[in-house]
């Protein structure tokens, strides 16, 4: 029956993270905050692991982070998919395979991962959901993420600091580029992104 637990694992995750990062998270970014759009997505996924404010602090700390590690990873990909394969990540194998999940003990599990020493770095009572070194992980994921979403970006768009800009379209007629048309924009500190300026020779 462990196979059921799977699936059960599996749609579990999808409907939490349709919900927190694929409407909820989307509904408010749309309306131009995206900063409120992470913090309400968050608190959301925070409190439908409520366990861990029984468990203490590093438990609420990993949740939260992982939270906005998948967020970050929702950024970059532009895809709901990755969050959802690293969440089943977690409750799948962390807890239904390993049993390394102390939120999930509600779960059958193939093995029983304890890992013993200091209860900061094993988890202690909590597992690996109380552990800092996956505050570490989850941080450093995080991180990696946010700038690798910014290389993104700045590779994406041409930066445009003038107050006009003049775009001549072209036509490829045999060796020559004949011109059609010239365009002006009145832009000021703005950003295009370079697939619209595709096909196009600037000139200012």
């Amino acid at each position: 029956m462990l196979w059921l637990w799977l699936l059960a694992a599996f749609l579990n995750t999808v409907m939490q993270e349709m919900l927190v990062r694929g409407y909820l998270y989307q509904m408010i970014k749309s309306n131009g905050s995206i900063a409120a759009a992470i913090i309400v997505s968050t608190g959301l996924f925070t409190f439908a692991h409520g366990g861990a404010f029984e468990a203490g602090i590093l438990p609420v700390l990993n949740v939260i982070t992982m939270s906005l590690f998948m967020t970050a990873v929702l950024e970059y990909t532009g895809s709901l998919i990755a969050p959802i394969v690293i969440h089943f990540l977690w409750n799948g194998v962390g807890a239904i395979i390993l049993g390394g999940v102390s939120l999930a003990e509600d779960y059958p599990h193939l093995f029983d991962m304890t890992i013993h020493g200091n209860p900061i770095l094993s988890g202690g009572s909590c597992k690996i959901e109380g552990s800092i070194i996956v505050l570490f992980m989850n941080l450093a994921f995080l991180i990696g993420f946010v700038a690798a979403k910014k290389r993104k970006d700045r590779n994406r768009y041409y930066p445009i600091c003038c107050n006009e800009l003049f775009l001549t379209l072209t036509m490829r007629w045999g060796n020559n580029n004949v011109p059609l048309c010239n365009v002006r924009y009145n832009i000021i500190y703005e950003k295009i992104p370079k697939d619209h300026l595709s096909g196009f020779f600037v000139s200012r």
